[in-house]
Formats: C-alpha cells, structure tokens, sequence
C-alpha cells in the first residue's frame, strides 16, 4: 500500500505533466505571424553611382559649352514620384545645372547642348514622375585648371 506521501506526489507529476503539454498546445496554436514595416517616406532619388562621368573629361581653357554628367553607361539617378529638395554649389567655370531624360532613344547629349531639361536650383524643390534622369553642368570661360568639382545632395 503506498503511501499518502506517494500518491501525492504522482497526482503532482500527473498535474504537471498535463499543464506542460496544455501549455504546448496552447502555444502551438497561437504561433505569431512577424512582418516588418518599411518606412513611410521611400527614397524618390536613387542612383547606382557615387561619382558621376563627364561626357567631355577635358575641356579648353576659355571654352563654353555643356557636360552631360551620368553614371557611366547608366543614368545620373532614377526617380519614383514625388518631390525632392537638391542641394549644391557649382563649382569654378559652370553656370547652371539642369536634369533631362536619360532615355538613349532621345540622345541626351545633344538634348543637353539644346537647352532641354529643367533647370536645377539648390534649396528648391523638384517634383519628378518615375523615370531615368542625367545631369546637364553648362559651363563658360572654363578655367585653366578644368572645371571644377561639386557634390549634388537629394533631401527626401
């Protein structure tokens, strides 16, 4: 004959072991789902370079005319819709910056050197549709040294 002691001890074990597997299948019935939520603001200005290519890296001091500034073989930067704020300060010899269509089909060099594009002002907003973009630097009376570098920055 076993035991109070016993017997308490086994109804215990048997208690236990049925809220360990109640837990479980507790548990494994409400397994969660996790998602991540992007960020409400996505980027409008991407590009696939840091440098950008000058389409005439060397120009003739006193000379006048335009750089068509892209990403190598690929354009400037790419938009989605929305509006972007540039910031910049042309460096020695250009006079202004303008962005045009970087599609292949509608040569953008010549576009450039024709006055096509939208003129860029730093601190003002620019408001894009999607699509691919270069840069258009007009420069005039480029110094001895070359045309001068400077840094373009998109506030998104």
């Amino acid at each position: 004959m076993e035991t109070a002691t016993r017997i308490w001890v086994k109804f215990l074990a048997i208690v236990l072991v049925a809220a360990t597997v109640s837990i479980g299948i507790t548990v494994a019935l409400t397994s969660t789902v996790s998602h991540t939520v992007p960020p409400s603001n996505p980027q409008i200005v991407t590009s696939t370079c840091i440098t950008l290519t000058l389409s005439t890296p060397t120009t003739t001091t006193g000379s006048s005319g335009v750089e068509l500034l892209t990403c190598g073989p690929n354009p400037a930067f790419d938009t989605i819709a929305g509006s972007s704020v540039p910031a910049f300060t042309l460096g020695a010899g250009y006079t202004s910056l303008r962005f045009l269509s970087a599609d292949p089909n509608s040569n953008p060099l010549a576009n450039c050197g024709n006055g096509s594009g939208t003129i860029m002002t730093s601190g003002s907003a620019v408001t894009f549709s999607p699509g691919s973009w270069d840069y258009c630097g007009i420069y005039a009376n480029a110094p001895a040294g070359g045309l001068g570098s400077f840094t373009i920055q998109w506030a998104q």
